[in-house]
């Protein structure tokens, strides 16, 4: 049972879709995210019939109309349902079959400007699940300074606002949800 996420900034070459179903099969992925897609609806049947037929696929087209989230998983080792959905997010319950085993995650591809990317914060402070929920993907924002891509110094104006904006939402939204924070295992890198 292998999950993972990936902003693969589009979707609709044949390139990143070769890259895609590289990335599936060589992880051997069960149950897989994709964020920044840009298929249109009516591309979204052929775009993921090229990455894995035998999966079965979600997209909110309704929510946005480049879908930004798509979510694929093997229908024979899960059985997921979407729970909630917003053009920054979608919230599956995904139950493993092997031993029966649930719990919640959202797949979140953050918009790009802080003030749009209220709504899905007070959305996840909001949602209770009562279970283990899990928030993955591209949150356009940093866990450290030093993740920012073309600033030198962490005394720029701008890393001293998103430290600040960091913390705040730490303190205020995960530390009361019991939410941690456990890391990238590769491709560490927020583009500003």
């Amino acid at each position: 049972m292998n999950c993972a996420t990936w902003n693969v900034r589009g979707l609709n070459k044949r390139s990143h879709q070769k890259e895609a179903l590289h990335f599936v099969d060589s992880n051997h992925l069960s149950f897989v995210g994709f964020m920044e897609t840009k298929v249109k609806v009516q591309n979204m049947s052929k775009v993921v019939n090229r990455i894995k037929r035998n999966l079965s696929w979600v997209s909110k087209h309704a929510d946005h109309y480049n879908g930004r989230i798509i979510i694929g998983w093997d229908a024979a080792i899960w059985t997921v349902s979407v729970l909630n959905s917003s053009p920054q997010h979608v919230t599956c319950r995904a139950l493993f079959k092997e031993n029966n085993s649930s719990f919640v995650i959202s797949f979140i591809y953050a918009f790009n400007d802080g003030c749009d990317r209220v709504p899905r914060w007070n959305f996840i402070s909001s949602y209770s699940v009562g279970e283990s929920w899990c928030l993955a993907g591209d949150f356009n924002t940093v866990l450290s300074i030093s993740e920012i891509l073309g600033v030198v110094s962490t005394g720029h104006p701008r890393c001293k606002l998103l430290k600040t904006v960091w913390l705040m939402l730490v303190s205020l939204v995960f530390e009361p949800l019991g939410i941690l924070l456990p890391g990238q295992t590769e491709g560490r890198m927020t583009w500003c």
